[in-house]
């Protein structure tokens, strides 16, 4: 979901947050359930964007429908969602962490957050060498899109 596909006041209700809950965090407890259905998870949860990417061999309807099931604010996420898979999914991290899909092209804002993202699955071995690789490179190439594409 993101703010190109999804109503404002709809974002907002699906939006993941750092607020101590119990023991975890939204997201962490997001990462570990996801875990359990993913060699490798990261949620990516802003008030623009909320993306998890996985390296699994389930469906991503199978991720809709625990989106469905898992929160009571929206009866369907499907028609907010967008699935990307293999080299058009590893082409929207490398949009998102150059801030080419955002909504200020080229604003480095969410690289940092997208950072986070990864350091949260990182911290909760939700990652191995797959997603790892992929993140950290887009990290290194992240913040030099935006200058070649005003060039």
């Amino acid at each position: 979901m993101s703010v190109d596909t999804t109503p404002w006041q709809k974002q907002v209700q699906m939006f993941f947050y750092d607020g101590p809950h119990d023991a975890e965090s939204t997201r962490d407890a997001v990462i570990h359930y996801w875990n359990t259905f993913a060699n490798e998870v990261v949620l990516i949860s802003t008030c623009n964007r909320t993306e998890i990417y996985t390296e699994s061999n389930c469906d991503n309807t199978e991720i809709i429908q625990w989106l469905n099931n898992n929160q009571s604010l929206t009866k369907d996420c499907k028609p907010y969602t967008y699935s990307y898979h293999e080299e058009k999914a590893i082409k929207h991290l490398f949009n998102v962490t150059s801030g080419v899909d955002s909504m200020v092209i080229g604003e480095n804002e969410i690289l940092g957050q997208v950072k986070e993202a990864f350091k949260i699955a990182d911290q909760n071995k939700c990652l191995a060498s797959s997603l790892k690789r992929l993140f950290e490179f887009s990290f290194s190439k992240g913040g030099c899109l935006p200058h070649l594409l005003l060039k």
